[in-house]
């Protein structure tokens, strides 16, 4: 998305997280970057972060064994770290793309505005929208989710 997405990003956490959780993850991040967080607060952070990308706080419990899975801390540190240096932008690259193009996010997806972006960038492509549905509808939403992932799969064979 270019250089604003992780902007975008910040400014939507902020705006959705109180107070204090924006400054106890401020907390929480400085201790991620020195490696001097403990395995509770990593825990902790993960639950805040994870929490941004779903639309009901109440379905967070239930959802966290399907979301909080194993991965390289590291190398996502590394690459978020050169996202934010690079002036790379695929939506110009995304041009010349022809096949078809299916977007299937949740309405309340701290990530939705690129869903809209491509879609007002690239008119053929078809966006679903999911209600009361956060980043991840295959587990929010997962009968509405599949119901529109088979009819994308029957118009395509």
């Amino acid at each position: 998305m270019g250089g604003e997405l992780r902007q975008t990003i910040q400014y939507n956490r902020i705006a959705r997280w109180s107070e204090t959780e924006n400054r106890r993850m401020e907390i929480l991040s400085r201790k991620m970057n020195n490696n001097t967080i403990t395995v509770d607060e990593n825990k902790e952070y993960r639950r805040l972060i994870l929490s941004l990308f779903i639309a009901n706080p109440e379905r967070m419990d239930s959802l966290m064994p399907n979301m909080d899975v194993p991965k390289n801390q590291l190398t996502q540190q590394l690459i978020f770290k050169d996202l934010a240096k690079s002036a790379i932008d695929l939506r110009k690259l995304l041009t010349s793309f022809r096949r078809p193009v299916y977007i299937i996010d949740g309405r309340q997806d701290i990530l939705n505005f690129a869903a809209y972006e491509y879609k007002i960038l690239f008119p053929s492509y078809e966006l679903y929208w999911i209600q009361d549905c956060g980043h991840f509808p295959m587990f929010e939403q997962p009968e509405l989710f599949y119901q529109i992932m088979t009819s994308i799969l029957v118009k395509e064979r």
